[in-house]
Order: structure tokens, then sequence, then C-alpha cells
């Protein structure tokens, strides 16, 4: 039996089987859904993308905003233009997409694990439950998983190789992931330092050119009709969500923020005044602030917190496939160690690292790090055969 299963994980069929029953659980998620949008950021991306397409420009209920990042309501605007404004589609196309994910996650791993382990890790990426929800939804963790991953890849081969297209792939793909979840603008820079490290000149340049040009394209879009070159107009008010009486480790958005001025026009200037409230609530309470910080982080690890609606995945089934995802990704988190010298753990640390710090100072939500989750599959993987090496030369040589 064990001989069969070990010919099974090595054989073709394996990545493919994993990846179909990923893309039917992914597929039977959009269609129960039907394409309604059940959330409000959803509500968001789906208006700034017939925005978009209208000439309108990114503007949600009649304002120029910032307060979406771009990579979704561009890739919904791309989607609308050849299938009209059916959100049922582009979730169709978002659970396609993530149908390579296995062949990168195993292509991956193989660098620094055993087949087995590679192709193991590969088939739980085809089949995670929280990138599977995502994609029924128009939240950016499944663009954003795919093209951290994609970058991830592409960028570590390129280091190989010094092939300066893959190095610009690369950046591109981080790029993408940083326009559709900002907290990870960095990761272009982090590979460009890494590249740097190991004095691949050409490679460190291309990467983190290609890969901030979408962030500078931004920031010069709202320097021209925002009046400011900022990143986001939400950083003031997560940071009130996370900095208030009624905070913890876990509200998330669950709780309302201290309430600003009344009268202020402008998404910055309100954003600006959450900011302010934020931090005079920080100097008044930094020592349970700093212990809202490290709750956060923690949480950020764990999986198990429920969306805030009353509709989506049943409660059982999500806490069980939370506690499954939580335990996997502590084991990411000791394969990276394990690796700790190698680009690839450098990156992934980096991209989980930025996640931690986002959360810590704000709010903490399992989704944030979903994107991430493929990647550290690789890692736990690693991690698990590492152990079960372990004790195998520890039975045979007691």
């Amino acid at each position: 039996m064990t001989l069969r299963l070990d010919a099974w994980v090595r054989s073709r069929a394996w990545l493919a089987t994993w990846s179909l029953l990923g893309l039917v659980f992914r597929l039977v998620l959009v269609f129960r859904g039907k394409g309604a949008l059940q959330y409000f950021d959803e509500h968001d991306y789906h208006e700034i993308a017939q925005n978009l397409l209208a000439g309108v420009g990114f503007v949600v209920r009649g304002q120029h905003t910032a307060f979406r990042p771009p990579g979704q309501p561009f890739f919904l605007a791309a989607v609308y233009a050849c299938a009209g404004p059916r959100p049922l589609v582009a979730e169709v196309i978002l659970a396609l997409a993530l149908v390579p994910m296995a062949w990168l996650i195993a292509r991956l791993a193989r660098r620094f694990s055993s087949e087995p382990s590679a192709r193991i890790a590969g088939a739980i990426a085809a089949v995670h439950p929280g990138l599977a929800f995502s994609s029924a939804t128009l939240y950016p963790a499944a663009l954003t998983a795919l093209a951290c991953t994609v970058g991830v890849v592409l960028f570590v081969e390129a280091l190989d190789s010094g092939s300066r297209v893959r190095a610009a792939a690369a950046g591109a793909f981080l790029g993408v992931a940083g326009m559709a979840t900002t907290y990870f603008v960095p990761l272009p820079l982090v590979a460009g330092l890494v590249a740097g490290a190991r004095r691949k000149v050409a490679v460190a340049v291309l990467v983190a050119g290609v890969g901030l040009a979408p962030t500078g394209a931004w920031l010069l879009r709202n320097a021209v009709v925002l009046g400011t070159p900022v990143l986001a107009s939400n950083g003031g008010f997560n940071l009130a969500l996370g900095a208030n009486d009624r905070a913890t480790a876990r509200s998330g958005n669950w709780i309302d923020p201290d309430p600003i001025a009344r009268g202020l026009d402008t998404e910055l200037e309100r954003d600006r005044a959450y900011r302010d409230v934020a931090i005079a609530w920080i100097r008044e309470h930094p020592g349970r602030f700093f212990g809202l910080a490290v709750g956060r982080s923690l949480a950020s690890l764990e999986s198990t917190a429920l969306p805030k609606t009353s509709t989506g995945v049943l409660r059982l089934p999500g806490l069980l496939a939370g506690a499954v995802l939580g335990g996997w990704v502590l084991l990411g988190v000791v394969g990276l160690g394990l690796v700790r010298r190698r680009p690839e753990a450098w990156m992934v640390a980096a991209a989980l690292g930025l996640v931690v710090a986002s959360s810590a100072m704000t709010i903490s939500k399992p989704r944030f790090r979903f994107p991430v989750d493929p990647l550290l599959g690789a890692f736990a993987a690693h991690a698990i055969e590492r152990g079960v090496t372990a004790r195998r030369r520890r039975q045979h040589d007691p």
C-alpha cells in the first residue's frame, strides 16, 4: 500500500488530480454564490471597475479614491470589457487562474526538498480552502496569491540563471501583487536587495525597477488627482480600527473606530482625522496598543476567524479548515528557519513579515495571509520531511 501511494505521488497524474479537485472545489463555491456580492469591499471593486470602463476614472460613490488598491479593479475592468459587468465570470476566471498553483509550488519546493515532498506541497496548495473562498468573491487575495507565487518562483530562477527576462517578469508579477494588495508593495525592493547581496546587479535593477513601476504610476496618479502622492487613503482608518478602547487582537472591523469630526469633505481629510484620533489613543495607552500589536501578530498566523457576514462557509467546516491551516502555517515558519540561508526563504519570510507587520499595526484577518500560504506550504512540507528523516535516523541509530 505504501509503495502504491509513493508511486502515485511520483506519477504525473498526482498534481493533475489535485489541481482538478481544487478547481472543482473552487467552482462549486463560485456557482453556489451565483456572482452575488456578499461583502462591502466587493461592491467598491465592482463599481470602480465599471467606472474605469466608462471613462470616469478610479471613482467610487462619485469621488476619486485611493481607498482600494488598484490591482483588482483593473483586473475586473479587463474582464468586464469582454464579458460585461458580471462578477460571476470574474470569479470563474480567478478559479481557473489558480490551477497552475500546484505546479508552481512543487517547482519551488524542489529547490530544497525531495520530489515527493514537493508534490505534496503542490497538492495542498491546489486545494487551499482560503484561496477557494477568495476566488468565490471579488477580494484580491486570489489574484495576489498567483502574482506573488509566480513572482517569487521567477525571481529565484533568475538569480540562478542570471536571466534578465525572468528578472523583468518576476518584477512585473511582484508589482501586480503589490498593486492588488498594498502591503506587498515592498516585495520588488526586497528582491532587488536579495539579488544585490548575491552580486546579481542586472537582476536586482530589473526586478526592483519593473516591480516598483506600477507603484510609481499609482503614486503619480494620486498626486495629480488627489493632490497627494499617497499609496492608499485607508491607513488612518485601519489604524483607528485597531486603536480604541473596544479593539481586541481579533476584532478586525467588527467594531467601529472612535468618531471623527463631521463635515470633512474628502477621503484624505477623513483618513487624516482617523489617523490623528488613533495616534492620540496610542499615546494615552502605549502599553495596551503594544499588547494589541503582539496579539494581532500572533493572530495573523491562525485561520479560524470568520468573516463579518451571516452567510458563506459553514462555521464548523470553516473552523476545522482554519485549524488545519494554522498548523500548516506554523510548520511553514519552521521550514523557513531550516533553510534560512536560501533566497526563496528570504522572499517568503519577507512576504509573511509584511503581513504580520501590517496586521500588528492595524487589524488582523486570516485572509490577509492567504496570498502567502501556498509559498509557506513548500516550507511546511520540507519541515515535515526533515522531521521524518530525523526520526528514521534515530530509529536506525539509537
